[in-house]
């Protein structure tokens, strides 16, 4: 009877730590995956946010970014206005690849401006990497925010007016349109795949035991623990019999020996 009812405490602990799980994944997981926000092509150069560094672009001088990845779906080159002049200026994207790949945007910088800017440009028919170059061309200073830290600027290379400088500015390339997280997941693992030896079946797979395997690990395991017995009800348990006459003290008016 005790064996039968930690059984349906088990199963009772089990089913309830499973409800939990799917309540938590439908009321924060779910609406998390399917959120649809900004979907980043591309990052060569990243935002610096401990020490960030201005790169001054005077009339006509231009900065360019070499080693960048294009993507067709890769649409909006958005970078960062340190300082703006005091008027209303412009700024002028510039971007080329092999296979005779070029385009080129103008923006609209407003007057004391500073902040994220976004560029639409036409990107490539398919992956390519190429340059990205941003071109002042308006009789107005404008400082791009940058970074002139060795390890963000070991790939994209940046020249000012064709000469190397130790230095970059901060660079990334979205979708024109908003996705999930979860609408972009084979475009992820295309990503990763691409990066190592192993196939995307393999990805497929350890994505396929996170969400599945691991609350089911995890509620099997409680399942187990709670059904397994304690010591005190363990087969084969049983309270020690007294041996007759053993341990019996000596009788009443006899004599213990000696």
């Amino acid at each position: 009877m005790a064996e039968r009812f930690d059984r349906h405490r088990a199963a009772l602990a089990a089913g309830l730590l499973l409800a939990v799980v799917l309540v938590v994944a439908a009321i924060w997981f779910v609406p998390w995956l399917t959120r649809a926000g900004e979907a980043t092509s591309s990052t060569p150069v990243r935002t610096e946010l401990l020490a960030p560094h201005a790169i001054v672009l005077r009339a006509g001088q231009r900065a360019c970014v070499a080693s960048v990845p294009f993507e067709p779906r890769g649409r909006v080159a958005q970078v960062t206005i340190a300082r703006a002049a005091r008027v209303p200026t412009r700024l002028a994207l510039e971007t080329s690849a092999g296979g005779g790949y070029r385009a080129s945007a103008l923006a609209r910088v407003p007057a004391r401006y500073a902040g994220t800017l976004d560029v639409p440009f036409a990107p490539p028919p398919r992956s390519t990497i190429g340059t990205l170059c941003v071109r002042n061309p308006g009789p107005r200073t404008v400082a791009l925010a940058g970074t002139v830290h060795p390890w963000a600027i070991v790939r994209p290379r940046m020249t000012l007016d064709a000469q190397p400088v130790a230095e970059a500015f901060t660079l990334t390339l979205h979708e024109a349109s908003r996705r999930s997280l979860l609408a972009r997941v084979p475009q992820l693992v295309d990503r990763a795949t691409a990066l190592g030896a192993a196939g995307p079946w393999l990805l497929w797979l350890l994505i396929a035991l996170l969400v599945v395997g691991l609350p089911a690990a995890v509620t099997a395991a409680l399942w187990l623990a709670l059904r397994a017995p304690t010591p005190s009800t363990a087969a084969g348990a049983a309270p020690p019999q007294a041996t007759p006459g053993a341990g019996a003290g000596p009788r009443s008016g006899g004599t213990a020996p000696a």
